[in-house]
């Protein structure tokens, strides 16, 4: 037994010997090496516009060595060894830029980077990419995804009459939507009933308004609540990832709502329209639609404390008639039974977004945000049964 023992205590030994050794040859020349080796940080925009460009690229020439830019356009670099560098930046629809920097041990070198669009000349036509700067951001983020994803910016959204978030997404591949009178409700993706998908908002989830529905929507969400004019980006998520919730069997939709600009920003929008809307009743006799919108945003205090505020109202007059039928069999035109629905609908949407953020430094931002969102359906039915007798 003492024999035993004492083997034991001198294998313990050496494997404790063994450790400290590839400690001493392995971690600690890096440790000491990491000591000797220095930072680059910076941040991408547009040079017109001041805009942050997320998932830009941003690479050492003549290495490997290189990051990809937040959605902040935000980048950091760690253990670059000292000398002197060219570092390029690129992004889709951009011109490449190449500065040259200095790094230098146990230190923190920034360079920001400003890239303007790229522009092709023909014969007697300019291309300029101004009016597409929003829609090739969202491009950019759905080629560097690394799962199946669709980007939607607000500049591509604002091209079609959209009334609320789920219309919004119709024009996505692999995107149905049900219907309520005419306007778009709830969202399937991939063919995936509306419950087996998560929808947030600013990452965000939002919980079903309707709980165990007797229509099978169930913990579905009805995207006729959110106003398109508020919404900044559409993030459709078709295959999932660690990071996602592990319920959303079809995929899960992200509405991004706008949030302080860069420079100066104001958009007014009113709209409206007539239906051949009759009713009945002089109240419920309405033909007009009425869509408002105000967006204003400005940055202060040497761009350190942005605001952005937006509002939007939209009102619909609709209706619709249900016409039903039952014959006595099918080799008969008697009726047994029929009965008429009239719909009369009043739908009122409102909504007001506010997002503040203070840029404390180049790595540090503080955001506060808020969002209201009112959805007021107001519906009158009249309904004819006729029982025919055989």
């Amino acid at each position: 037994m003492r024999f035993l023992t004492n083997g034991i205590l001198i294998r313990n030994a050496i494997l404790k010997l063994a450790c400290a050794l590839l400690f001493v040859f392995l971690v600690l020349p890096q440790s000491m090496n990491a000591q000797n080796l220095g930072r680059i940080s910076g941040r991408i925009v547009e040079a017109t516009s001041k805009t942050p460009l997320p998932g830009a690229n941003v690479i050492l020439e003549g290495t490997r060595i290189g990051t990809a830019s937040d959605k902040e356009g935000r980048y950091l670099i760690l253990n670059v060894p000292p000398g002197n560098y060219n570092i390029v930046g690129s992004f889709l629809g951009y011109e490449k830029k190449s500065l040259s920097v200095e790094v230098v041990a146990n230190r923190t070198v920034v360079v920001d980077f400003e890239l303007t669009e790229t522009t092709q000349e023909l014969t007697d036509v300019l291309v300029y990419g101004a009016l597409t700067r929003g829609q090739a951001k969202s491009l950019n983020e759905q080629k560097e995804s690394s799962n199946i994803k669709n980007v939607v910016s607000s500049e591509q959204i604002s091209r079609f009459p959209d009334r609320n978030a789920a219309e919004a997404l119709q024009r996505i591949p692999s995107i149905s939507l049900t219907h309520d009178q005419g306007e778009g409700e709830m969202v399937q993706i991939r063919g995936i009933p509306q419950q087996y998908n998560s929808v947030t908002v600013n990452g965000v989830r939002i919980p079903a308004p309707t709980g165990a529905a007797s229509d099978g929507a169930g913990r579905g969400v009805g995207l006729d609540l959110v106003s398109a004019n508020l919404m900044e980006q559409i993030v459709v998520t078709k295959a999932l990832t660690p990071e996602l919730d592990g319920d959303a069997i079809g995929g899960s939709i992200d509405f991004i709502l706008k949030d302080a600009p860069e420079k100066p920003f104001y958009k007014i929008v009113a709209s409206g329209g007539l239906n051949q809307q009759k009713s009945e009743f002089n109240a419920w006799d309405r033909k007009d639609i009425q869509n408002y919108s105000l967006m204003y945003g400005q940055r202060f205090f040497d761009n350190k404390f942005g605001v952005l505020a937006a509002t939007s109202y939209y009102v619909n007059n609709i209706g619709s008639i249900l016409r039903e039928y039952r014959f006595l069999n099918d080799q008969t035109t008697n009726l047994s039974y029929s009965k008429w629905t009239d719909y009369d609908v009043k739908r009122d949407r409102f909504g007001i977004n506010l997002a503040t953020d203070y840029m404390i430094d180049n790595e540090n931002r503080l955001r506060l945000s808020f969002n209201y969102n009112a959805y007021i359906d107001e519906e009158v039915r009249r309904q004819n049964v006729n029982n025919i007798p055989t």
